[in-house]
C-alpha cells in the first residue's frame, strides 16, 4: 500500500487549512504543484489501484490519468475525504459503541471507475 498526497506541502487559504476551495487545477500555483510532483508519481505507479478521497483529489487523479495514460479502470472515485472539513452528512461513518462493538451507517453511493457515469 502506498499513501500519497496531491499537495506535498501544507496549503493555506486566508490563513486556514486548504479545504478544496479554490479548486486545485484552476489555481496556478496548486496546478503547478500537481504537475511537478503528483503527475510523475502517478506515472511511476501506473499498475496500482488509485482510491482518491474527496472531489478535489479525484479531479487531480483524473488530470494525472490523462497526462500519464493511466488506465481509468484502476481509479475508484466516490469516497469523501476523511478530514474534519467533510460535511456532517457524509455518506460514511464509523462509530465505536460503549461495548466496543463496531457499527456502521452508510448511504448507498456508487464507486465508479473514473470516466464512467
Amino acid at each position: 500500500m502506498h499513501f500519497t498526497s496531491v499537495c506535498r506541502h501544507p496549503v493555506f487559504v486566508d490563513g486556514k487549512n486548504y479545504s478544496g476551495a479554490p479548486p486545485l487545477l484552476t489555481t496556478r500555483i496548486l496546478r503547478e504543484e500537481v504537475e511537478a510532483t503528483f503527475v510523475p508519481e502517478v506515472a511511476s505507479l501506473r499498475h496500482s489501484i488509485f482510491v482518491p478521497l474527496g472531489t478535489q483529489v479525484s479531479d487531480a487523479v483524473e488530470f494525472a490519468a490523462v497526462q500519464t495514460v493511466l488506465d481509468r479502470n484502476r481509479v475508484l472515485t466516490g469516497l469523501p475525504h476523511p478530514s474534519g472539513a467533510t460535511p456532517k452528512g457524509s455518506p460514511f461513518s464509523l462509530a465505536v459503541s460503549p461495548e466496543s462493538r463496531f457499527r456502521t451507517r452508510s448511504t448507498r453511493i456508487g464507486l465508479l471507475p473514473l470516466g464512467r457515469s
